[in-house]
């Protein structure tokens, strides 16, 4: 919840470990599919494996975890959480789609 501020290295720390210490939370939960587990804790990787918590690339990467990714950076985006100012949601789905999908 930090404006403007650099983070420490502990603060990194614990922002790179938050997907495998949920995914200890619901790893047990019966009432979760295993996709939707391994959603929480892929939700950061990333498709050429410069995401965390385990560095995935491409299908090691779960479809669920790749919605909640893209839902997750569509949030972040339009409300100004971790990306500076706030954005217009079109000029977001633009900037996805040109950073994303390349089209």
């Amino acid at each position: 919840m930090k404006s403007n501020e650099v983070l420490s290295e502990t603060e990194k720390r614990m922002i790179k470990v938050h997907p495998s210490k949920s995914y200890q939370m619901v790893r047990h939960l019966r009432l979760l599919t295993e996709g939707s587990k391994l959603a929480v804790l892929q939700h950061h990787e990333r498709l050429d494996g410069s995401g965390y918590p385990l560095g995935l690339t491409g299908n090691q990467v779960h479809p669920y975890s790749k919605i909640v990714a893209v839902a997750d950076t569509f949030y972040a985006m339009v409300s100004g959480k971790a990306h500076g100012e706030k954005k217009i949601p079109f000029t977001v789905l633009e900037e996805m789609r040109k950073n994303f999908w390349k089209i």
